[in-house]
């Protein structure tokens, strides 16, 4: 069973999540000019499955996700819109804020 990468990081009242699939973790992607980065010191947390990374999701106010697995998972719950996802070198990148007023 495929795992996801989890790590909350805590700054100005706000939940960041920075999540990615397991395999995903210390690579680096180029698709032109842009760089996609998967840092181990930024997403490397805990390994959840995929039950427990739905319920992490409900406490992120930011999230940043890469790879397939998590961001099926984000589009399934309703936290990302498919037109919003970007692909560098083929792996699938989203950004989510809530955003209050």
């Amino acid at each position: 069973m495929k795992r996801i990468y989890v790590k909350l990081h805590r700054l100005r009242g706000e939940v960041i999540l920075a999540a990615c699939d397991e395999d995903l973790v210390g690579k680096v992607f180029r698709d032109g000019p842009i760089v996609l980065n998967v840092k181990e010191d930024f997403y490397k947390g805990r390994l959840v499955d995929e039950e427990e990374f739905r319920e992490i999701l409900k406490m992120a106010t930011i999230m940043n996700l890469v790879g397939e697995l998590c961001v099926k998972i984000a589009l399934e719950e309703g936290y990302l819109d498919e037109d919003r996802i970007l692909y560098v070198q083929g792996v699938p990148h989203a950004q989510m804020a809530w955003m209050f007023f």
